[in-house]
């Protein structure tokens, strides 16, 4: 029925549509009109100015009409719970229900419902239905899919109840038909779309939906409200209700901590407290001109320690406020990093933030960082999913009680977190378009491009392709990105914003590029600075039976200067964890000798990936206190020899400075990458034996003195890279690196797709990693959602069922996490080996459920370690049930180590794996049985 309006029905306020936990049903109505309050005040106080324009353009009407139609889609999320299958579920509420008739047979999910059921129904309001191409069953599709999954479209679903009888006939479409007409009514009538939407305008909607709905239901919000239920169901009493509930939804958000960022507008110099230098001046006057009010995508490439992130803050604000979309998230390859960058982007935010500005902290053990969490409920705990209404911390910053609940972080207007947290938006896995949605507000900054795998990439250039569409602005750093990973991010950002033609990608090293979204024009800046040398030598070290390096005598050699003078601070880089560990055996064996006169002898530290957590964060701070930027103003970094054994965990956007650095040899990226720890700090005084920065490979050769690679390499890098790698170091012969001058050929020669010769070994090897990329880029594009212009049903935005743990998981990089324990002669379990603190099998509270505080103080021992290891039956422990109940605890693997009657500890054994937990090593696998 077109132009003429439903009337208003009469609404059975019986139907409830909250129950759990309250003190009497709840209606579904109102709950409806609860959601559509929310829908309007989130378009008003949430949505950003470019969000706004993309789906009101998307539905081909003005600001003000997409607010009242999203609002009216809001109000029929939950249509599908008038019917039998849910209102049974309310024991005390169903026998309320007079003269709906019971409906046997296939029960049916209520986002189900709606989905099966709407499409048809919105004809009645004006909405085409003819095909399931028309807006009506868009609507239906994106409503059903409020839970996190969309339904399939159906061919014959012009009559529902015949199809899907589980709908139930009688009152209950007579209910169905009253509430989609009051809801239209009290909403005042809006009229369809001109237009239906594409599937990125719908995720966009479908996300705000979820949104809506969550904020309406949370259980003080929801108590409040039934308690000025309305008593009638005439038009009157259900318009004052959502006039209250429009009233009271402001408090939610504002408690919720959502909202708008607003920064302090300025130049570079008004938010940091120094000059610019080449590179961020160079943008900083560039780049308003460039953006003008469009969206577009900024690279950035410069060396380790230029001010990347500096400029990237600064130019998000500027690209944000150019076009409507005011909040950041910056993604990160590593937890380590995110936690790093965490404190740099929360001091930025302290500085310039108008208003209170919630930072989330995006990875799955962010609630362990003690700068972050303080008492931040883990997502497992029982009441996760309902709120507390406690509200936000004091701080500035602070990230409220509600966002850090599972699923709501990227909902923050400011975010930094691990990468995988955006790219789960690309994913075809629950609530992406969720994350979407919260992505589409932000400036979004990818730190260490180059970090990521051909897997990654794929994932990345799917997640920016759809980023383009949207109008998001990007801006995406690396300090030895090459060439070609450059050109294809582009260029995906560029196809999602309509570009199809290819483009010329000519990135200068140092310097910038941005490519505009509207024109698909690529202005690309090369920039002239200073050139600084790092000497660079190979060492050979012979490949012991083990398959091991021996490296022990060309570290004593290396070191021989730092040991005479007793000065200088050293970093020594492993490519693996156990090498790292035998490095710092080897090493404390030595000078202990070398200083058994009572000599102090240098510092010596471990760091790497298998600490125990909270002993690795303490490790991190210690050693970021050390060797890190404020060390020699703070009296902490060492005023005698110092060595730091780590592995990859200090390669990226840990600020550490060493006066020489010595690393196994590794891809030419990531050893400059390494390098760039090495003299970073101008101001740090030097020691004698070394006169500017110099970095020691060490270069695995066979017993024949051939270049090879130890049997544990090529599972951390193909073993093409590091030959190629070689082979470029070597031409350098005695010749510095001229830092920025040699970085980009350096790559590009490394990372080069073009073999001269194909009956080479190194061909051979090329052609496998090659394969190899090739056979992750194919997963990448199994797992992910299709390009926004393919995408013809919502469907296929979720139609894979993708564990989203597995998604998170790295290819290659499967990881298991484990927390060690010691078993008496009793049996019973302990946490420590003087068996004093015994593992608790359950938690506190009731039925054996963990408090947060426990929850934290298991995980601050947990260790992550390859998935291999622990493969085969786990002893799991009958009496662990509760573990098995709680999101962070149920997958945690335990290493028990036996601890005989004399107090002698064995080794924990798992499958064919044998491990000891050593106060200075870590975690340490024994060789296999």
């Amino acid at each position: 029925m077109t132009g003429n309006p439903l009337e208003v029905p009469g609404v059975d306020l019986a139907l409830w549509g909250k129950r759990r936990g309250l003190p009497g049903p709840y209606p579904v109505v109102c709950h409806l009109l609860d959601a559509a309050a929310a829908m309007g005040v989130l378009w008003d106080l949430y949505v950003s100015a470019a969000g706004r324009r993309h789906i009101a353009a998307g539905l081909g009407v003005d600001d003000e009409r997409a607010r009242r139609v999203l609002m009216f889609w809001a109000a029929l999320h939950d249509v599908g719970k008038v019917t039998f299958t849910f209102q049974a579920l309310a024991e005390d509420a169903f026998p309320e229900l007079v003269g709906y008739p019971d409906v046997p047979g296939e029960r049916i999910r209520h986002d189900q419902a709606a989905h099966q059921w709407l499409g048809p129904a919105l004809r009645q309001v004006g909405y085409r239905a003819r095909s399931l191409r028309d807006e009506a069953f868009m609507v239906a599709q994106l409503l059903g899919g409020h839970h996190g999954r969309f339904f399939e479209l159906k061919r014959d679903t012009s009559d529902p109840l015949v199809y899907f009888p589980s709908l139930g006939g009688g009152k209950w479409e007579q209910q169905r038909q009253a509430l989609l007409g009051a809801v239209h009514s009290v909403l005042g009538e809006p009229e369809p779309p001109e237009k239906r939407m594409d599937a990125d305008v719908a995720g966009l909607v479908c996300g705000l939906v979820v949104l809506a709905d969550w904020l309406v239901s949370q259980d003080f919000f929801v108590k409040g409200r039934l308690k000025a239920r309305p008593n009638a169901n005439d038009a009157a009493s259900l318009k004052a209700h959502l006039v209250e509930s429009t009233r009271q939804v402001p408090g939610l958000l504002k408690e919720a901590g959502l909202g708008r960022l607003r920064l302090q507008p300025g130049t570079f110099e008004d938010e940091f407290p120094f000059n610019p230098n080449y590179l961020q001046r160079s943008l900083a006057d560039a780049l308003p001109a460039l953006v003008g009010e469009r969206p577009g995508l900024l690279l950035i490439t410069a060396p380790m320690g230029d001010g990347k992130t500096e400029i990237a803050l600064h130019s998000a604000r500027v690209m944000g406020e150019a076009c409507g979309v005011p909040g950041i998230f910056v993604g990160l390859p590593t937890m380590a990093t995110a936690d790093q960058i965490y404190e740099r982007v929360m001091e930025y935010g302290l500085r310039r933030a108008i208003d209170p500005a919630p930072l989330t902290l995006l990875h799955s053990m962010a609630w362990l960082n003690p700068v972050y969490s303080r008492d931040v409920p883990p997502s497992g705990e029982p009441d996760a999913e309902i709120l507390t209404g406690e509200g936000a911390r004091g701080a500035w910053t602070a990230a409220t009680d509600w966002l850090q609940a599972r699923n709501r972080g990227v909902l923050a207007p400011f975010s930094v977190g691990t990468i995988d947290q955006a790219l789960l938006a690309a994913l075809c896995g629950k609530h992406n378009m969720l994350r979407m949605m919260g992505l589409s507000g932000k400036v979004i900054i990818i730190d260490e491009v180059h970090a990521y795998d051909a897997y990654m990439q794929g994932l990345l250039r799917r997640l920016l392709t759809w980023l383009g569409r949207l109008g998001v602005p990007v801006v995406l750093l690396s300090a030895t990105l090459p060439r070609q990973i450059g050109h294809r991010l582009v260029e995906a950002y560029l196809l999602g914003a309509g570009h199809r033609s290819p483009i010329e990608v000519t990135a200068g090293y140092p310097g910038w590029l941005y490519a505009d979204a509207e024109s698909g024009r690529v202005t690309s800046r090369a920039l002239d600075t200073e050139s600084r040398s790092l000497d660079v030598e190979l060492h050979e070290v012979p490949i012991g039976k083990d398959g091991r390096a021996e490296r022990s005598s060309v570290f004593r050699e290396l070191l021989k200067p730092l040991v005479e003078t007793n000065s200088g601070c050293v970093g020594i880089i492993c490519n693996t964890v156990a090498e790292a560990q035998q490095t710092f055996e080897d090493l404390q064996d030595w000078l202990g000798k070398s200083f058994a006169d009572g000599t102090r002898r240098p510092q010596l530290q471990l760091l790497h990936s298998r600490f125990p957590a909270e002993e690795r964060a303490e490790i991190t701070r210690t050693v970021v206190e050390s060797f890190g930027k404020t060390g020699k103003a703070s009296g902490k970094r060492p005023t005698t020899a110092a060595i730091l054994v780590a592995t990859q965990v200090v390669e990226q956007s840990i600020d550490l400075d060493f006066d020489f650095l010595i690393s196994d040899l590794a891809p030419i990226a990531l050893l400059l990458q390494r390098a760039g720890r090495c003299w970073r700090h101008p101001h740090n005084p030097r020691p004698s034996w070394v006169s500017r920065a110099r970095l020691a490979v060490l270069s695995p050769v066979s017993a024949g003195g051939r270049p090879a690679v130890p049997d544990s390499w090529p599972f951390v890098y193909p073993a093409a890279l590091l030959r190629r790698t070689r082979e470029e170091l070597a031409k350098l012969a005695t010749a510095p690196i001229r830092i920025p001058d040699d970085v980009q050929p350096l790559v590009d020669a490394v990372y080069d797709e073009d073999f001269l010769d194909p009956n080479s070994q190194m061909a051979d090897d090329d052609v496998e990693r090659i394969a190899d990329e090739q056979v992750k880029t194919f997963i990448s594009q199994q797992v992910t959602i299709p390009e926004p212009a393919d995408v013809t049903s919502l469907h296929a935005l979720t139609s894979s069922d993708i564990d989203e743990e597995v998604i998170r998981t790295r290819l290659g990089a499967d990881s298991a996490r484990v927390i060690c324990c010691y078993q008496a002669p009793s049996g019973r379990l302990f946490l420590d080996p003087s068996l004093r603190d015994e593992l608790p099998m359950r938690g506190s509270l009731d039925k054996g459920r963990f408090t947060k505080a426990e929850v934290r103080m298991l995980l601050a021992r947990m260790i992550p370690v390859p998935a291999a290891w622990v493969r085969g039956p786990d002893p799991k422990d009958p009496h662990l049930v509760a573990w098995r109940e709680n999101a962070h605890l149920r997958d945690v693997l335990l290493l028990r180590h036996p601890v005989d009657g004399d107090g002698r500890i064995r080794p924990a054994e798992f499958g064919n794996n044998s491990f000891v937990l050593s106060p200075q090593l870590g975690l340490v696998r024994l060789a296999c049985r």
